[in-house]
């Protein structure tokens, strides 16, 4: 969880153009540090909840994710469509994971790789559909000409 959210805190610094794919990742970065530092700290206390933990972080990483796409259609990204149908699935498999923790430590295992790995593919998605990076980008700068008023100019 930590090394998670160390990686949506960098990907937060990114220079997107659009500022879309990582705009949440800040905070649910540092949120993922945090919890992965209390699960680390109180490893006893935390195993039972370490499937709901994870499973919540997924489904608010997927349902942001959705927003994004419906974000990502006004901007006129024609992928969009990609980012929303794999959110909904990584959402699913997050809801499942924290609706059934109690189920056999096989399942449960079963069901925790398989959210991961459809976390993994929708940050990969929306990496490729939604962050544009254009090279040598120059600093957003307003582009005006100057000149200058004669005060003493009377047809004003």
């Amino acid at each position: 969880m930590v090394l998670f959210g160390l990686v949506k805190i960098v990907g937060y610094c990114s220079k997107d153009l659009y500022r879309l794919a990582f705009q949440f990742d800040l905070a649910f970065g540092l949120l993922l540090v945090a919890l992965g530092v209390i699960l680390i700290i109180r490893t006893d206390a935390m195993v039972n909840l370490i499937c709901i933990v994870m499973g919540i972080c997924v489904l608010a990483d997927a349902l942001l994710k959705i927003q994004i796409s419906i974000d990502s259609k006004a901007f006129g990204i024609q992928k969009w469509w990609l980012i929303l149908a794999v959110a909904i699935l990584t959402g699913a498999a997050g809801f499942l994971l924290v609706l059934l923790p109690s189920e056999s430590a096989q399942v449960v295992m079963i069901l925790l790789g398989l959210t991961l790995i459809t976390e993994g593919v929708l940050n990969l998605i929306t990496i490729l559909t939604a962050v544009k990076i254009i090279r040598h980008q120059l600093p957003e700068v307003i582009d005006a000409e100057y000149c200058q008023i004669d005060p003493n100019r009377k047809d004003m």
